[in-house]
């Protein structure tokens, strides 16, 4: 009886082992409440996120708040600070991935919002490792490799909105502007010396008409750029007066907002205050010089009287 019995629960067994891996191969595996134990890394599940990487201890705080409780449905984390999170992949001769792929989903369905990737080169010859090209930030449906917003090198060099497949030649370079504007800061912008493309003073208005008196640049007490011959007017995104879309409903489902609203922009070129500048310039040169003839002119005819 003892023998029947036991050979039953062998056969039981197998039965439930054979169960358990024909729903792994032909399902997902879902853990609740519980680990993955390999080697010193784990994959757990919390009540409502999942956290990947070495255990750490409970009173573990990021942002002042556990991170066994903190909420996010993915938690990468590394036993000590600093830990290196790995992806590997094979090239033969370059490679160009996306590590991190940013989708958002609604009632109607799936949109791309934007991709994390890297790109590099194999060397087929030598034995030698693969080399690091860039990597690249965009966030637009079409966005790769190759025509990606935001290209980091490795050098560090940082490139925005730069040309397909061309990398940044300085620490920064802009390839791409709103209007005739590539940077524009709300501060000042300070510089131990600046290179510039500039311009020349239109010879078809007359440079006395903007060389005036400090008061004439004044309107109701204010500067007017207006009144500068370098003024320069375009139209902008008024990001202060945004409007809600949709409302958050969740801890981390935050508003969504919409920026329908433009202001006017109103500048002044300094270059091209410079080209007055320097026209103005010129022009008093050539009337002093035109003076100083005359001057001469007459001393020559007292001294010959």
């Amino acid at each position: 009886m003892a023998s029947l019995l036991k050979h039953r629960s062998m056969v039981v067994f197998f039965i439930v082992i054979a169960i358990v891996l024909a729903t792994v191969a032909g399902g997902n595996v879902t853990v609740k409440e519980g680990h993955i134990q390999a080697d010193s890394a784990t994959l757990g599940s919390g009540s409502d996120f999942v956290e990947i990487g070495a255990d750490i201890d409970s009173d573990t705080t990021w942002d002042g708040v556990g991170l066994n409780e903190h909420g996010y449905q993915l938690v990468l984390k590394g036993r000590t600070p600093g830990t290196k999170q790995e992806i590997l992949r094979y090239g033969d001769s370059s490679f160009a991935f996306t590590l991190l792929h940013i989708l958002a989903r609604n009632d109607n369905g799936v949109a791309e919002m934007g991709k994390i990737g890297c790109y590099g080169g194999c060397s087929e010859q030598g034995g030698a490792l693969p080399y690091p090209m860039y990597i690249y930030i965009g966030a637009q449906k079409s966005t790769s490799w190759d025509n990606a917003f935001m290209r980091i090198d490795a050098m560090n060099r940082l490139g925005l909105g730069l040309a397909d497949n061309c990398r940044p030649n300085y620490p920064l370079e802009i390839g791409t502007s709103v209007g005739d504007i590539s940077v524009y800061t709300a501060n000042k912008i300070s510089a131990d010396g600046y290179l510039a493309k500039t311009s020349v003073f239109d010879k078809s208005k007359d440079v006395w008409n903007y060389i005036k008196d400090a008061n004439y640049y004044f309107s109701n007490g204010e500067i007017d750029p207006r009144k500068f011959y370098g003024y320069v007017s375009y139209t902008i995104t008024d990001y202060s007066r945004p409007v809600i879309v949709s409302p958050g409903t969740e801890a981390d489902d935050l508003p969504a907002y919409s920026y329908p609203h433009e202001k006017l922009e109103e500048v002044i070129s300094l270059d091209a205050e410079i080209s007055l500048l320097r026209q103005a310039v010129y022009e008093l040169k050539q009337q002093n010089e035109a003076l100083q003839s005359q001057l001469d002119e007459l001393r020559a005819a007292v001294e010959g009287e």
